[in-house]
C-alpha cells in the first residue's frame, strides 16, 4: 500500500465484467450525441465501462463490457481469433454454392482480402422460405456477418450472436446482463494471454 500524507493512493478498482444479452434497437456505445438509446442504458450506473466490440442496432444478443482495457484489447485483436456465433435469418433458400462459399471465405464489398473461412450450418427454413443459419466466424469486421451474406447474395433479416468464445446467453433474458463469473473471468484472461 502507497500512502501519501496519510491517504492511501494507487489502489486499483477490481474491474467489472458483464455479459449482456442487447435487443435490437440499441446502439453499441457509452453515449450517442444524438439521443438514441445505447447499451449503457440497460447496465448498473456508476461504473466507467465500455463494449468489447460492436453488435449494430439491428443486431441483438451477446456482448461483452467491462473496464478491463488490456483484456478488451487483447480479446479484439486479431491475433487471438476469438470464436463468434451468430444466427442469422436470411431472405430465401441458401444454395450449396452460397455455404460453400461462407464456408471458404468471401470477399465482402469494400474490402480487399478475403474473409476467413466460417464454419455455416443450416439450421432451418422457416415456413415464410426463409432460412436460419448458424455461422461462427473468427474476425470482427464491421457489419461482417451482414456483408458475408450480402457477398453470397442474401439479405439478413434477423441477426442475433449467441457465443462470444466459451460464453452464452443461457439464463440471461432480452435485455438482461449479468456479471461474469471468477472462473469465466479467469478463462477470459487465458484465453488472451494474460494473468490476473
Amino acid at each position: 500500500m502507497i500512502t501519501v500524507d496519510g491517504k492511501e493512493i494507487g489502489k486499483r478498482e477490481t474491474a467489472v465484467y458483464y455479459l449482456l444479452n442487447k435487443p435490437k434497437g440499441y446502439i453499441t456505445s457509452v453515449k450517442d450525441e444524438r439521443g438514441r438509446k445505447t447499451v449503457m442504458d440497460l447496465l448498473p450506473k456508476g461504473r466507467r465501462i465500455y463494449p468489447v466490440g460492436r453488435l449494430d442496432r439491428a443486431t441483438e444478443g451477446l456482448l461483452l463490457l467491462t473496464d478491463d482495457g488490456n483484456l478488451t484489447n487483447a480479446l479484439l485483436h486479431p491475433r487471438f481469433a476469438v470464436a463468434k456465433t451468430y444466427v442469422a435469418t436470411i431472405s430465401g433458400k441458401l444454395s450449396p454454392d452460397a455455404l460453400a462459399a461462407l464456408r471458404h471465405g468471401v470477399k465482402m464489398d469494400g474490402d480487399d482480402r478475403p474473409t476467413l473461412p466460417a464454419q455455416v450450418k443450416i439450421r432451418e427454413t422457416t415456413a415464410d422460405g426463409n432460412t436460419k443459419v448458424e455461422l461462427t466466424i473468427h474476425e470482427g469486421r464491421n457489419r461482417q456477418v451482414r456483408r458475408m451474406f450480402a457477398a453470397v447474395g442474401y439479405e439478413v433479416c434477423a441477426l442475433k450472436r449467441t457465443r462470444f468464445a466459451f460464453l452464452t446467453l443461457a439464463g440471461v433474458k432480452r435485455g438482461e446482463w449479468r456479471e461474469l463469473t471468477g472462473d469465466e473471468v479467469r478463462r477470459l484472461l487465458e484465453f488472451a494471454g494474460q494473468r490476473e
